[in-house]
């Protein structure tokens, strides 16, 4: 991997994927130059983390904070993955990255990618 992107384990449990993978999509979707911070996390961090920028009492499956124009952050919650795919979810987090808001729109552009690297959700 390079410089601009990092993955960080804070769970016992190991990703069904490997972070090449995640590289080359995340290179794809916000470029080369885009410095981004993969952490996967446990539930209470994740529930923590969305009180505190979201107000939400709950756990996330992801959360994504931009940090600066090319740089940003993503926390994805592995125990709270239901029915789909670990890269189904980083796109969806590389799209709210972008700015994107949930919608027709970036529903469309999840699926684009989704297609370009034939994930399946």
């Amino acid at each position: 991997m390079d410089d601009n992107f990092s993955i960080t384990n804070l769970t016992s449990r190991a990703p069904a994927v490997a972070g090449a993978r995640l590289q080359v999509i995340k290179n794809k979707i916000l470029g080369k130059k885009y410095v981004l911070s993969l952490v996967f996390t446990t539930p209470s961090h994740s529930k923590k983390l969305n009180e505190k920028y979201r107000q939400k009492n709950k756990v996330a499956n992801i959360l994504s904070f931009s940090i600066g124009k090319n740089e940003g952050e993503i926390f994805i919650t592995l125990a709270a993955l239901k029915n789909i795919s670990l890269p189904a979810i980083f796109i969806h987090g590389l799209c709210h990255l972008k700015g994107m808001q949930h919608g027709s729109k970036m529903d469309s552009e999840e699926k684009k990618f989704q297609n370009l690297f034939k994930i399946k959700n």
